[in-house]
């Protein structure tokens, strides 16, 4: 059986939890916030916004994943899984935004199962630090 990881990084934004929020579910934004250098999505709902079901492909340079969007919460939370890009299986994370008093918190919870014996530290090492990255992105983007 491989074993699972699981982390929770959060940060706290002045912003409010809508702003933010609308960030976090449109990935065409994410390169301006986040290290990913590109970002493509689809398929979109007729109104042009990411939905369950929507693929978004995000790009470094060190790596390219897809992930598909399982569950939003309108204004609350974004759930998604990794269909390909990194060799872990299992991977699911969930980006929650809740006010908190005039601005937010943000939490960013992943876990993940190791598809190759003996790297799940190393990934989950390396995940937290690039989603830390990414949730203090979040929090101070414009």
């Amino acid at each position: 059986m491989a074993k699972t990881f699981t982390f929770t990084v959060t940060a706290t934004s002045a912003a409010s939890a809508e702003s933010r929020f609308a960030l976090a579910v449109d990935a065409t934004t994410w390169p301006s916030w986040t290290p990913i250098g590109r970002a493509a999505r689809g398929p979109l709902s007729p109104s042009g916004a990411e939905q369950v079901g929507t693929i978004r492909k995000f790009s470094t340079a060190m790596a390219t994943s897809h992930e598909r969007i399982t569950e939003i919460v309108d204004g609350t939370s974004i759930t998604y899984r990794l269909v390909k890009g990194l060799p872990i299986a299992d991977h699911v994370a969930t980006l929650a935004v809740t006010p908190n008093g005039d601005g937010c918190t943000i939490t960013w919870t992943e876990s993940f199962s190791e598809k190759i014996r003996g790297t799940g530290a190393f990934f989950q090492k390396f995940l937290t630090a690039f989603i830390t990255k990414c949730a203090n992105g979040l929090a101070a983007a414009p």
